[in-house]
């Protein structure tokens, strides 16, 4: 996913975004390729170790997110989503 992507996605600022990469990096998880299209661009790509991670840790996460949310009713669930975005959203334009 190019990095622009993910940091939308995840709702921090370019400078969070390159610090949590180069952490991940480090740790032998995620590499960097550059976008062939643009060269300003890069993607962040899961290395093997990084994938095998993800799919240990991901389904206890989830299910763990669904019990969570199950407190609540559908309709309630989609709100607390759309606030939850909102605010993270309204995070990410803060100063550092």
């Amino acid at each position: 996913m190019l990095l622009n992507e993910v940091q939308r996605r995840i709702l921090v600022s370019s400078g969070g975004i390159t610090y949590l990469v180069d952490r991940l990096q480090e740790k032998g998880l995620v590499e960097r390729q550059p976008c062939a299209e643009d060269r300003r661009a890069s993607y962040a790509t899961l290395t093997p170790r990084g994938k095998a991670l993800i799919e240990r840790i991901f389904p206890e996460h989830a299910e763990r997110l669904g019990r969570a949310m199950s407190a609540l009713e559908p309709d309630e669930q989609a709100e607390a989503a759309r606030l939850m975005k909102k605010l993270g959203l309204g995070a990410a334009e803060l100063e550092p």
